[in-house]
């Protein structure tokens, strides 16, 4: 809706608005870095009682059967994450881009210029290199997972 339709208190409207809309995006990413946190602190977890049962030393098949389910529940949690981040990191844009097309209507363009220097200097997307660590955990599930099933059944 332009200025002309809207009436006289466009601006301010619209500046209460935008203002609203930053607060959200700072609390989407607040969520963002505590569920994070949550999969690392729920992911080392499960590290640190897969550790203390292969210290236990009683190889045999319960062990390698718990450590097999272990494994499987940790590339269950891993695969949860990562579409997580994904998730996360889509709603983050869609956050970005509509800030970017309020501020059309603002004086400064902060976002977007903020936006055009990033890209510049060839800026990495934060979800890109926040998928690698739920694929980093996973790869020691799977590693985990593999070596239960091979003492299982070889």
């Amino acid at each position: 809706m332009d200025k002309k339709d809207y009436g006289s208190k466009y601006e301010e409207h619209l500046l209460k608005q935008y203002t609203s809309y930053v607060t959200m995006l700072i609390k989407t990413i607040s969520r963002r870095d505590t569920s994070n946190r949550f999969y690392i602190i729920l992911l080392s977890g499960l590290f640190a009682l897969i550790s203390v049962l292969i210290q236990a030393s009683f190889i045999d098949n319960f062990q390698n059967y718990l450590l097999l389910a272990l494994g499987i529940i940790g590339l269950a949690i891993c695969c949860l994450w990562f579409i997580s981040v994904i998730s996360f990191g889509k709603l983050t844009k869609a956050k970005y881009d509509t800030l970017r097309d309020m501020e059309k209507k603002l004086p400064y363009l902060s976002y977007h210029k903020e936006w055009e220097l990033l890209k510049k200097n060839k800026y990495v997307y934060v979800t890109k290199v926040e998928r690698c660590i739920p694929i980093i955990f996973g790869i020691f599930y799977f590693i985990l997972s593999s070596y239960s099933i091979y003492n299982l059944f070889f």
